[in-house]
Formats: C-alpha cells, sequence, structure tokens
C-alpha cells in the first residue's frame, strides 16, 4: 500500500475523530446546561446517551488514527522520537 495514501488516511481520520468528538461534545454541553433549570426527562436522557457514544466514537477514532500517525513517522522507535 502506498505510504502517502495511508498518512493521508490517517490524517483524515484523526481529524473526523476530532470533529465528531469536540464538536459532538460541544453540543451535548449545551443541550444539557439548556436542560439545568428542570429535571431531565427520558427523551432527552437517551440523547445524551447518544451523544456520549459519538463522543466515545470520536475519541476512539482520533486515539487510533495518531497512533498510525505516529508509527508512520517513528516506527515506534525511541530514537526516531
Amino acid at each position: 500500500m502506498d505510504p502517502t495514501f495511508l498518512n493521508d488516511a490517517a490524517r483524515a481520520l484523526h481529524l473526523f475523530g476530532l470533529a465528531l468528538g469536540f464538536g459532538t461534545a460541544i453540543v451535548a454541553d449545551l443541550s444539557a446546561a439548556r436542560l439545568v433549570v428542570r429535571p431531565l426527562d427520558a427523551r432527552e436522557i437517551a440523547t445524551l446517551v447518544r451523544f456520549h457514544r459519538m463522543v466515545a466514537i470520536g475519541l476512539a477514532a482520533f486515539w487510533a488514527s495518531g497512533l498510525v500517525l505516529l508509527w508512520l513517522r517513528t516506527g515506534f522507535d525511541s530514537a526516531n522520537f
């Protein structure tokens, strides 16, 4: 496989993970802050659970792609750090 393609794909996944995780976390925080003045109902809790899953997926993609980028640049050789 072409190393340039792998590097570009890892960077794209890294940015996607960042955008998904961080963007969803911001939206979830804003929606939860609106609901602070009253108790949450079941629909709102279900929405926050979906947000949590999306943030977790984004964070996992961010970490996995970060490790791939680190491997591509250093080969996990401590002399290359």
